[in-house]
């Protein structure tokens, strides 16, 4: 795909800034042509996802998505949104359980997607991983805030359910729709919690096991050009399903309670069902039960993810080093 990637990266300096102006238009990403549905693996492709594809003639000049270099495919998406079963109380916790952060008024819940051990001073101290928009509610929640399982969509309350507190978080950018300038960058929707007893929090991810190894950025990229692209997670509202990646390197919108904010270099997923409200904080794991990345957005056609090693590299309180990278 490299020729691809170097298309996209000519067109994303020159062309990007006026398309994200255009409502229709919701990323761009890297992978296979597709034909009734199905990946062309002989096609490596420059990908344009739109609300509506538009027949040529209803396209006003400046509306034309034009590319040298690469083979381009326009697909049609739904729009991306954070996600909001395996609702009850867990212990020790697994990673695909519900939890979240207390916000008193608020009744929400998303997914708690591994126990992980900390980093460096931390390594004594054990941690979950999630999203932000789960357990930092948007960036609103304070340090320390209380963290439950199952959360309190599902009826957990911090009096018996606490496992935890909010340690830190990787902070959201939105969008200001009054300013002309580009967007504000995101690359991970991620935060951790601490577990405060021991044991109560396992590493463990039900229905896939304890998971093997970890997969660096590029490592997914070249496993995704060589056509191994099946990935598999277990989230709190959908269990565990298996999908198909559908792009790397992409691109584009997700809309938040908070406002819409723009992701850069993500992995996109299908089938749109691979998840749901309340996946959110997933871990997606490829067949050998590597961590290849952290859901956190989907619509009804897809479902978005961070690579895992942007997540390692933005949250300095988790550590993988004592997984194998693969």
């Amino acid at each position: 795909m490299g020729a691809c990637a170097t298309a996209k990266q000519r067109w994303c300096q020159r062309e990007l800034g006026r398309f994200q102006r255009d409502r229709n238009f919701l990323g761009v990403g890297l992978g296979y042509k597709e034909k009734d549905g199905a990946l062309l693996k002989s096609t490596p492709a420059v990908k344009f996802y739109v609300r509506r594809k538009k027949a040529l003639g209803e396209l006003k000049s400046d509306e034309v998505l034009r590319i040298s270099g690469a083979t381009t495919d326009v697909v049609e998406m739904a729009a991306l949104r954070a996600r909001g079963s395996f609702t009850q109380r867990v212990r020790p916790g697994v990673g695909g359980s519900s939890g979240c952060t207390v916000v008193p008024g608020l009744n929400y819940t998303g997914t708690l997607g591994l126990g992980m051990r900390g980093y460096g001073a931390l390594s004594d101290r054990t941690f979950v991983l999630s999203n932000n928009h789960v357990l930092a509610n948007e960036n609103r929640s304070s340090i320390g805030d209380a963290v439950i399982q199952p959360g309190s969509l599902d009826g957990g309350n911090e009096n018996s359910d606490r496992i935890g507190h909010l340690y830190d978080y990787v902070p959201l950018r939105f969008e200001d729709p009054s300013s002309s300038n580009p967007p504000p960058v995101n690359r991970v929707d991620a935060a951790c919690a601490e577990i405060e007893r021991f044991g109560s929090f396992s590493r463990e991810i039900f229905w896939v096991g304890y998971p093997k190894g970890w997969r660096r950025r590029q490592s997914v990229m070249d496993a995704v050009a060589r056509g191994e692209d099946l990935v598999q997670k277990t989230g709190r509202t959908t269990g565990y399903t298996r999908g198909q990646i559908n792009a790397v390197d992409f691109d584009g919108w997700v809309g938040y309670d908070t406002g819409d904010a723009w992701f850069e270099d993500q992995l996109l997923i299908t089938p749109g069902d691979f998840s749901d409200s309340g996946d959110s904080g997933s871990c997606i794991l490829d067949t050998d039960e590597n961590i290849v990345g952290l859901l956190f957005a989907g619509g009804a056609t897809h479902t978005i993810a961070n690579f895992i090693e942007d997540v390692w590299n933005l949250l300095p309180p988790i550590d993988f080093s004592d997984l194998p990278e693969a």
